[in-house]
């Protein structure tokens, strides 16, 4: 099996790199300078490495503004991931949206109780790229994996006892979302008074929130903005 190791070359911006670097200063990681993305793919086959550079060179790399590195790697080395005994693993997160849930899930620069371990544009079938979030010794409540629904729509809770997955299921969207969200309309009566929030879900994909009191439309980046 070959590693492709594709990043961008030195001096070409990087948005993603870039927001990324400023939520971990809002996450409180301050002595972090720079962040730049990659991707990894991992290609199986009888294919010489001469092959897997024609393949970069055609398709898997931007010659323009990206670089690749080429190794050969056994099979186990490629997919080895390092398991939890007890805890929960977050999979088909949304790109870039890790940070939000660690956010929902209460952890920043200053958790110092479990290992928590983030994996950011990780290559998938279904969705092209992906986060993936492992949080040693914490089961998520049903808050949570709401919260979670309404920023990556796709999500799996994987929860993990003594090393083996004892309950998988996808994050679910409601039609009605009710007190989780701030409406962002300032105006609106729930800003001003106590009433509880209430959203109906006009789109899951891209997702689209109407508020039941004043209509407004709440997208992606107003809902993330929340976390």
């Amino acid at each position: 099996m070959w590693e492709v190791f594709i990043s961008y070359k030195k001096g070409v911006q990087d948005p993603e790199g870039e927001t990324t670097l400023k939520g971990l200063k809002i996450l409180g990681f301050k002595e972090i300078e720079d962040v730049r993305t990659a991707k990894v793919f991992r290609v199986k086959g009888k294919i010489s490495k001469e092959r897997i550079e024609e393949a970069c060179k055609k398709l898997l790399a931007n010659p323009i503004s990206q670089d690749y590195k080429i190794r050969k790697v056994d099979e186990e080395e490629g997919m080895r991931v390092r398991k939890i005994k007890n805890g929960t693993v977050i999979d088909h997160i949304n790109p870039s949206q890790s940070l939000n849930v660690l956010r929902i899930i209460g952890i920043d620069s200053n958790y110092k109780k479990t290992t928590v371990t983030v994996a950011m544009n990780v290559p998938s079938r279904k969705m092209g790229l992906k986060d993936i979030v492992k949080v040693e010794g914490i089961e998520l409540s049903e808050e949570e994996v709401n919260k979670i629904a309404l920023i990556s729509p796709n999500a799996t809770i994987n929860i993990i006892r003594d090393y083996k997955v004892v309950e998988k299921r996808k994050v679910k969207l409601p039609d009605i979302v009710e007190g989780v969200i701030k409406c962002a309309n300032r105006n609106c009566i729930t800003n001003s008074e106590k009433v509880q929030t209430k959203f109906y879900v006009e789109s899951r994909n891209p997702i689209k929130l109407r508020c039941y009191y004043c209509e407004r439309i709440m997208e992606e980046e107003d809902i993330a903005k929340q976390f």
